[in-house]
């Protein structure tokens, strides 16, 4: 066994779940979302939709966010919780975009022998 590694394609073929990228395409189909795009091995699914589909399939409520810090830096993302059915939830481990937002920007304060680094995520603004 020493020596031997498996290559990239080999990882993910033993990864990859055709019956759960098939449920998760129709299902998105379903919902009136167009899906764009399936990574080779079936272990992303990218879809777009209108933000009425979105907030009627996942169950939320999506709003603008703004940083405060940079007005041009817009993003929409869910304000409350997502879920979608189970013969799908099943088959998700995660609905990217949908509640991240992007880490702030770090600020180093120079000072002392190290430098630190203060994450400011207070002041992040919301709005609709």
């Amino acid at each position: 066994m020493c020596g031997r590694f498996w290559t990239f394609d080999q990882v993910h073929e033993l990864a990859s779940n055709q019956v759960a990228t098939a449920a998760i395409t129709a299902w998105l189909q379903s919902t009136g979302a167009t899906v764009i795009n399936i990574s080779p091995h079936g272990l992303y699914v990218r879809a777009r939709a209108s933000v009425s589909i979105w907030e009627r399939v996942l169950h939320t409520e999506f709003v603008l966010v703004t940083s405060a810090e940079d007005p041009a830096q817009r993003l929409i993302r869910a304000h409350t919780d997502v879920s979608m059915p189970t013969e799908v939830a099943q088959h998700t481990l995660g609905i990217f975009h949908a509640t991240q937002l992007p880490l702030p920007k770090r600020r180093v304060q120079k000072g002392g022998s190290s430098a630190r680094v203060h994450v400011d995520g207070a002041r992040r603004g919301m709005s609709e």
